[in-house]
């Protein structure tokens, strides 16, 4: 709720096929450059673990690489790209999970 509600002081898209317009790294940003997918991944585990849904947790490795890999990564090319100095810094200081 945290990420979605600097995201929104910012007027910063949560979708990420939207253009934006700043770099959010403040509140849950500066501890982590993915926080809502942390926190997606946070419930999810939660849900599966308060549920007994073994088989589900199965799908949690394949699911976060594909996150990883092809979501973040593409996310992360292009904040390079628009915010070259302040990203190449962000990414230095501040971890892409935890």
């Amino acid at each position: 709720m945290a990420s979605l509600r600097v995201l929104r002081q910012h007027h910063t898209p949560v979708d990420p096929s939207r253009p934006v317009n700043f770099l959010v790294t403040t509140g849950p940003y500066r501890w982590s450059r993915n926080p809502l997918y942390v926190a997606q991944t946070l419930l999810y585990l939660g849900a599966a673990l308060y549920w007994h849904l073994t088989w589900s947790l199965l799908l949690i490795i394949p699911t976060l690489l594909i996150v990883h890999y092809k979501i973040i990564r593409a996310e992360e090319r292009y904040l390079l790209h628009k915010f070259p100095q302040t990203f190449s810094q962000y990414q230095q200081t501040v971890r892409r999970w935890l």
